[in-house]
């Protein structure tokens, strides 16, 4: 078992090397298939998952439909981890834009801080780099993300790499890291980036038709913004062909501060769960957390909240 989790490292070295080297078209096209090979083939479950999310989120479609939304959305996995590789160049070669960035030019210079939330469509990673490398964010904002590294260690060290490039502090997820992300968000113009959909054992958001909590993942966002006064900036990635990528920034929501009550929270964490819902149902097939999902019972089917 050691030795072939010492080759598998081996290999995504290797990869990522050879990656590097090649334009970036090619190597997010070698990326789509080999996240169907080293991806939708061997993770069966995952797969299952997330077929059954395709299913569920789009009644109207038959199973050969689903099938081709699963095999896209594998395809869009592939392609962003290997586009990891050569994530400086995607950025450089303006291959991303950002239609809302009177938004961000206008709430840049606010002392007030913010964060970031975030659900893992398109590619992630371009959403952080490109809005992370914006002229008026570099010019105001002190930005920090929370991370959780990849279990495999060449990912990680590859991770750890190309993330340190950026001009953004890497918070390690662990127990001390909350305590972090307060300390951040109490200075002026301090700035947390949060996955919104990501929770422990599961996906917190959006939360497709289940009851809203505030015991997850937004609600520890919302409850971050209550104690801070920080406003919520919803934001997230569209893959639009190959290695093509907009930028969406979506209204900010306001979170009572201070002495919020249950409901107010609970209130918060609606307008949260709405602000990605409707985004992700559109672009399931460019989810990562479809295949993550640990039950679809109780998903709405038809519709989006109200």
């Amino acid at each position: 078992m050691m030795q072939r989790m010492q080759l598998a490292e081996m290999r995504d070295l290797a990869l990522h090397r050879l990656m590097q080297a090649l334009p970036v078209e090619a190597c997010s096209a070698i990326g789509a298939e080999l996240g169907v090979w080293l991806g939708q083939r061997a993770q069966t479950d995952a797969n299952a998952r997330a077929k059954n999310v395709m299913r569920l989120l789009r009644p109207d479609g038959d199973d050969e439909e689903a099938s081709a939304d699963v095999r896209a959305l594998w395809r869009n996995i592939g392609r962003t981890f290997a586009e990891f590789s050569v994530l400086p160049r995607i950025v450089n070669e303006g291959r991303v834009t950002i239609p809302r960035e009177d938004l961000l030019r206008c709430i840049a210079p606010d002392p007030r801080p913010v964060i970031v939330c975030f659900v893992h469509l398109g590619n992630w990673e371009v959403l952080g780099a490109a809005l992370s490398q914006h002229p008026a964010v570099i010019a105001h904002r002190r930005m920090s993300a929370v991370v959780a590294p990849p279990t495999n260690p060449a990912r990680a060290a590859i991770a750890a790499r190309l993330r340190g490039m950026l001009p953004v502090e890497q918070l390690l997820m662990g127990p001390s890291v909350w305590r972090t992300v307060l300390t951040r968000l109490r200075q002026p113009f301090g700035t947390v980036w949060l996955a919104a959909d990501a929770a422990e054992g599961g996906v917190d958001a959006p939360r497709l038709g289940r009851e809203p909590r505030v015991d997850g993942t937004m609600g520890k966002i919302v409850r971050l913004a209550a104690s801070t006064g920080a406003r919520l900036l919803p934001v997230y990635c569209e893959r639009l062909g190959s290695v093509r990528f907009v930028i969406h920034m979506l209204e900010a929501v306001e979170v009572p501060i201070r002495q919020a009550g249950a409901a107010e929270l609970l209130l918060a964490v609606t307008n949260l769960d709405k602000a990605f819902d409707t985004h992700v149902r559109r672009l399931v097939s460019q989810w990562y957390m479809a295949i993550e999902f640990p039950s679809a019972e109780g998903l709405a089917a038809t519709k989006g909240p109200d």
